[in-house]
């Protein structure tokens, strides 16, 4: 608003004609103005300033004021190194005091201006277009610091106000190169002496006067400014020019400085941290440099173990500007807490049948996992007890499964049939032998102590991910929620809140239900069946309509737009779609009834198909063609309908179980559903075929066809079908997985560069194809790089950071390598078939016969001219 109304053009104006180091002149309240409204990469104000500078300050005033202070700075700066270089240490003076605090803060000013990579700015300060003002005043900050670090003597006689203004004026040449602007870049790598001021300043101890912040942070802007001075180099001449004054022994005496300040001033060495990353793995391309520092690096590991280089900060690879360029981040302290059960079940189902499908979709799922990190990060942050339950849960699920091993073994050995309890051999429950054990006592508290530390297990894990994932799964159905309310934009397909489909099922469910009591209750009143037996027919029936009407109802509401269908989604959700619940109580309701019967603690060691992979396999080779199994299984029940009718109709003495023959459809289908269908054949049901009838008749021909039927449509195609579904559902299983392992193991999932092609490529001294994956590549790195963005604010990005934030921003996969590396990319190698897109790649055949057509037209459109010029000459030569 202020700049909107013209304050920060009257503040140029003012420095623009007033003269600068004059006393109440008015241009000191101007730079404070200025500072505070351009502070922290303001870009409006930036970019009003850059207006002023273009078309109302031709003659360079503003910067000529600026260049006046800073070249006043500089000598106080010179006059002071001087001073400590000859003598002892001694104190500041006030005007000098003066004259470096007011050097600090026209550094500052010209940092913020440049913030945020403005690129014009950074350039207008090194030189001015159009030749009204000619001033450099890049090249005077960085002679500031080169007199200022011109020894290591001068160096450690300074105090805090000293390596505070050095490392302001380091800071503000950081600004004036990243983005990055190259130039910049050039000038200060080649003016004489600077890189060597950076590496005293770098190794300097310091005296114990100065602030350890100071020390640190004046440490941490050096290695955020030879950063920048790498940003983006197209070539090697850089690293050359910095290794040539900065070995790599000067960075890891810098290393160990801050390793020294880990424990005190955490999150500066990070960020100190960050920088050093990228400074060995940016110099380690130097040819034969990259073993002396790999050699640097495993000797320090060696001797104090991984540091905060090695865990906190991390390392990916993005293409920017034509080139694999490295970068690296600080990992923020939640990504540390996303589950390896997520990233398994994100790899498991995953789309890999590209590198681009599968990074997109992993790009997709960054704002749930950072739902779910960010809320375990705080839960871990509250209690003690549940990092270490999350990171020993896995361990902990199988520990309980051994306790149920250990129960059901125990019980096996001292389960008996009636007649040895009678006699006293074993129990059947352990609520009713607790109050009298006699001698069965060790077994029998034994097995009471096993199960009430399954209870307790179960219960633990119900708790712990209860407050684990009920929040995440409430805030993804609330995200859904908000989403589906937005209304649509015009040509978007408007989302159905309620499926009213889903009523009409269940109304023609209920009417069937209905419709088979009534049927039930006219052909079976009075019958044989006891009353209880028919009223628990009839709770069974309605029990299981009340389920699929709870799972109708969550299918009738799409969208939870009221609070309780909002309500009830949550409930449902949790209950019947969360496994952690699901089969966690199932376990301890099969636990509690194991305190009354022993049989339900063996129903207990089926856990193992939820914590085996290879095993859950099974159960899905079941379930996938479930709706094809139902379909063979009422075929069977069809048959089993139509044989008790003509079997009733035409071999009613024939069809008999245990001596006693069935005399109703009913009761002759129930016998052939329970002995013929299981074994395929009529064999135990039906007495042996007569050859006459009663009659005198013959009827083996037909008993033949009756039987044989059967056998042929029930226990050879129908079960050999069912037996088809199953093996080829666990085959395909199989396969898939074996195809997703082979992809993951031979593929780079986040370029898809190929095992194989990389292995053709002979590339010497570097590391192995596996590493990829696992460093500079990893797929988790990429989302924590996410992660890490949304936390930056935009004056604290790199450029390849900004570059990176506005593809993501568009939802462009450009800055993600494309079939290549670094190492491959600075071995001067090509990976066959590296298009820089899906795209891209899928059209390049059809770009060569586009070519070669194009030039077969050409050859063409010769030979036609050549036939022109043999027809003229050879009608010349007629005539």
């Amino acid at each position: 608003n202020l700049t909107a109304k013209g304050v920060t053009e009257v503040a140029l104006l003012t420095l623009a004609t007033h003269e600068a180091g004059v006393e109440d002149s008015g241009a000191e309240a101007a730079l404070l103005l200025l500072a505070e409204l351009v502070r922290f990469g303001n870009l409006q104000v930036q970019s009003a300033v850059l207006a002023y500078l273009s078309t109302q300050d031709a003659d360079g005033k503003v910067v000529t004021h600026l260049m006046d202070k800073v070249t006043a700075g500089a000598a106080e700066v010179k006059v002071r190194a001087e001073q400590t270089k000859a003598n002892a240490y001694s104190p500041m003076s006030d005007k000098q005091r003066g004259g470096y605090r007011a050097f600090a803060f026209t550094a500052e000013l010209v940092h913020f201006l440049c913030e945020g990579h403005n690129v014009v700015l950074q350039s207008y300060f090194r030189e001015q277009p159009g030749g009204g003002a000619s001033v450099d005043l890049i090249t005077e900050v960085a002679l500031a610091v080169t007199s200022a670090c011109q020894n290591s003597a001068v160096l450690t006689k300074m105090e805090d106000l000293e390596v505070a203004t050095v490392a302001k004026l380091v800071w503000c040449l950081n600004e004036a190169v990243e983005g990055p602007n190259r130039a910049n870049q050039a000038l200060l790598t080649g003016m004489p002496d600077f890189l060597g001021a950076l590496e005293r300043l770098l190794v300097s101890p310091f005296h114990p006067r100065v602030d350890g912040d100071l020390q640190l942070g004046a440490k941490h802007a050096v290695l955020r400014l030879l950063a920048a001075l790498l940003e983006g180099q197209p070539d090697l001449e850089a690293h050359r020019k910095i290794v040539s004054e900065i070995p790599p022994v000067s960075l890891e005496t810098a290393r160990g400085a801050l390793g020294k300040a880990a424990k005190t001033h955490r999150d500066l060495v990070v960020d100190a941290s960050v920088a050093l990353k990228h400074l060995f793995a940016d110099l380690g391309l130097l040819p034969g440099l990259g073993p002396e520092i790999d050699k640097l690096l495993e000797a320090r590991r060696k001797k104090v173990g991984a540091d905060l280089m090695d865990t906190m900060v991390g390392h990916i690879e993005v293409s920017w500007n034509g080139r694999i360029e490295n970068v690296c981040f600080r990992l923020p302290d939640e990504t540390f807490f996303l589950s390896q059960d997520t990233k398994s079940d994100f790899m498991r189902t995953v789309n890999l049948s590209t590198a681009e499908k599968r990074m997109k979709l992993l790009l997709e799922a960054v704002p749930e996992l950072v739902g779910e990190m960010e809320h375990i990060y705080l839960l871990s942050s509250g209690a003690q007890l549940y990092p270490w339950f999350i990171r020993n849960l896995e361990t902990i699920k199988w520990g309980l499964y051994g306790l149920v091993v250990l129960l059901n073994l125990n019980i096996l050995m001292a389960s008996f049939g009636a007649e040895k309890r009678a006699n006293g051999a074993g129990f059947d429950g352990l609520l009713l032998s607790m109050g009298d054990p006699g001698d069965k006592a060790g077994t029998i508290y034994l097995s009471a102590f096993l199960a009430v530390l399954l209870l307790a297990g179960y219960s633990s894990i119900i708790f712990f991910l209860g407050i684990t994932e009920v929040p995440i799964l409430v805030r993804k159905l609330d995200k859904f929620r908000a989403k589906a309310m937005t209304p649509p934009k015009p040509g978007q397909p408007v989302v159905l809140r309620r499926d009213a489909s889903v009523l009409v099922t269940w109304a023609l469910a209920l009417a069937a239900l209905c419709t088979f009591l009534v049927m039930h209750s006219w052909n079976y009143a009075g019958g044989e069946s006891s009353p209880s037996a028919v009223s628990n027919l009839y709770a069974t029936l309605w029990v299981a309509f009340l389920l699929y009407t709870l799972t109708a109802l969550r299918q009738y509401v799409r969208v939870p737009d009221k609070e309780w269908a909002r309500r009830y989604a949550v409930g449902y959700d949790i209950v019947l779609t969360r496994p952690f619940f699901r089969n966690h109580v199932g376990l301890i309701v099969l636990c509690l009834l194991g305190f009354a019967r022993n049989e339900f603690f063996s129903v207990m060691l089926l856990d193992i198909l939820n914590l085996s992979g290879l095993l859950g396999n099974v159960v899905l080779a079941l379930t996938i063609p479930g709706t094809k199994m139902l379909g063979v299984l009422y075929i069977m029940l069809c048959t089993a309908v139509i044989y008790a009718h003509f079997g009733l109709k035409y071999y009613e003495g024939l069809l008999h179980t245990g001596g006693r023959a069935c005399h109703s459809a009913m009761s002759c289908f129930w016998l052939i559903a329970y002995k013929s269908l299981p074994g395929g054949s009529l064999g135990g049901v039906m007495k042996p075929a007569k050859f006459t009838t009663a009659e005198g008749e013959p009827d083996y021909l037909l008993r033949f066809l009756f039987d044989m039927a059967f056998y042929i449509w029930v226990g050879i195609l129908l079960f050999n079908i069912i037996t088809g579904l199953i093996v080829g559902a666990f085959g395909k299983l199989t396969a898939q997985d074996n195809a997703r392992k082979d992809t993951l193991d031979n593929q780079g999932f986040v370029s898809g560069i190929k095992r194989m092609n990389f292995d053709d490529l002979g590339l010497t001294n570097a590391p192995p194809f596996d590493d990829l994956n696992k460093t500079s590549q990893n797929a988790w790195m990429y989302v924590y790089y996410v992660y890490s963005l949304q936390k930056k604010s935009p004056v604290e990005c790199t450029g390849v950071d900004s570059f990176v934030k506005q593809c993501l921003a568009k939802g462009d996969l450009k800055w993600l390598p494309r079939n290549t590396s670094f190492v491959i990319q600075n071995a001067g190698a090509t990976v066959k078939g590296g298009g820089a897109s899906e795209e891209e790649d899928l059209k390049a055949p059809l770009k060569e016969v586009v070519a070669g057509i194009a030039e077969m037209q050409k050859q063409v459109v010769a030979l036609n001219a050549r036939l022109e010029v043999l027809e003229e000459d050879e009608g010349a030569e007629y005539n």
